[in-house]
């Protein structure tokens, strides 16, 4: 299996989500050197979008799409990530797999690796276009304030290579 290994995002942006606490410095996120975004939670509370996008995938044009692993390096204590996969992150149209709770950031840094992406409407012009990327949001399941922090947040997609077989029943 072929793929583009983990590739980082060329931007990223805060992006409203009803009346939420916005991230912080969200180009942090472009590349792992621990210079983070983060985003201060309420009790039960969910931040807005952090978005990211212009991955540069460079997926071949001829193959199908099997599998999409998103990266995120960070850390928090009782917060779970919520992810979506889009199409046109800046505009939040085109949705390829969403509001998916990947599961808790570690309490000290460490990743969050989640690939049980919905990849069937993934092709790979879409996932070569400089809008393609994902939204995350935090949400706080603990009953005091916690603090949220991303060091960067990466892409990997892989396809199959070989032929394809067609079976028709008779």
């Amino acid at each position: 299996m072929a793929s583009t290994g983990f590739k980082f995002p060329g931007n990223a942006a805060n992006y409203a989500r009803q009346v939420r606490p916005d991230w912080s410095s969200p180009s942090n996120v472009l590349t792992s050197n621990n210079i983070r975004s983060s985003v201060s939670l309420d009790a039960a509370s969910g931040s807005d979008y952090l978005g990211t996008y212009n991955f540069n995938m460079s997926v071949p044009t001829d193959v199908t799409i099997t599998g999409m692993t998103v990266r995120i390096e960070g850390y928090a204590t009782n917060s779970y990530i919520a992810l979506y996969v889009l199409e046109d992150v800046a505009n939040g149209t085109g949705g390829i797999d969403s509001n998916l709770n990947i599961g808790t950031l570690p309490t000290t840094e460490g990743n969050l690796d989640y690939s049980s992406i919905d990849v069937s409407s993934l092709t790979p012009t879409i996932a070569n276009t400089s809008t393609f990327g994902i939204r995350i949001y935090a949400q706080n399941e603990d009953g005091s304030t916690r603090t949220t922090y991303i060091d960067s947040i990466s892409i990997e997609i892989s396809w199959g290579t070989g032929s394809r077989v067609q079976f028709i029943g008779i």
